[in-house]
């Protein structure tokens, strides 16, 4: 990991938000239960992973690796769980906006039109997720034969297998990466902004118990200026 480096060729290249998410741990199951931060301390995973007691690296947008120690963790539903590291990382690394409470009024009403997202995988693979949203369930679904309207074909689609728990689903809004559910299953995750409100709560109830002096919530990314969602 020391000779860790981004790609140049990558088609997500200059993205806002790709280094918020760890590249591995240092004594884990090589990438597995990666972990993406919300916060410069706080980082949100799947439930039915166990990266807390861990050596987490992360690689900035300088290629400098930086390790922080998973301290604690607190579960909330639909295998949702968030975790607090050591210390703060620096902006270089960065964190990820969530989608906000309302980002139902920008989608498809109808619950099964896809919208374009982008999946990621324990490869650090970022691929397209077709995505649609289920309002009354909590969870984002998804479908790898799927092509969503005004986005990529689905040669640009990854089936999410054993071990991709974890890794972020995102959507791309202008050059920044905003973040609404992770791999639980083969098709679908929690929807964050379903849990908003938890998230802040239990982001506090961590901070105060591990006598933080910054009391870090969530940031969202305003859909103000998006009529829609494709």
């Amino acid at each position: 990991m020391t000779n860790a480096v981004w790609s140049t060729n990558c088609w997500l290249r200059g993205v806002q938000g790709l280094s918020a998410t760890c590249i591995g741990h240092s004594n884990g199951m090589g990438g597995r239960d990666l972990v993406t931060m919300i916060s410069p301390r706080h980082f949100l995973f799947s439930q039915h992973t166990h990266p807390e007691g861990r050596l987490a690296a992360f690689l900035d947008t300088y290629n400098a690796l930086y390790w922080r120690t998973i301290l604690q963790r607190v579960d909330l539903d639909n295998d949702l769980s968030i975790g607090i590291l050591d210390q703060d990382l620096p902006s270089s690394v960065g964190y990820l906006p969530v989608v906000p409470t309302n980002v139902s009024s920008f989608l498809p009403t109808n619950s099964t039109s896809f919208v374009q997202g982008v999946g990621m995988n324990q490869d650090m693979r970022r691929f397209s997720q077709p995505m649609y949203f289920q309002y009354n369930d909590g969870k984002v679904w998804w479908n790898n034969n799927a092509t969503p309207p005004l986005g990529l074909s689905v040669n640009w689609n990854v089936v999410i297998r054993s071990g991709d728990s974890g890794a972020p689903g995102a959507f791309l809004i202008g050059n920044q990466l905003t973040l609404l559910t992770h791999n639980f299953a083969g098709n679908l995750g929690p929807n964050y902004s379903s849990q908003f409100n938890s998230i802040n709560q239990y982001m506090h109830y961590l901070s105060t118990n591990n006598n933080l002096s910054t009391d870090y919530q969530l940031t969202t990314f305003s859909l103000t200026n998006w009529p829609a969602i494709h």
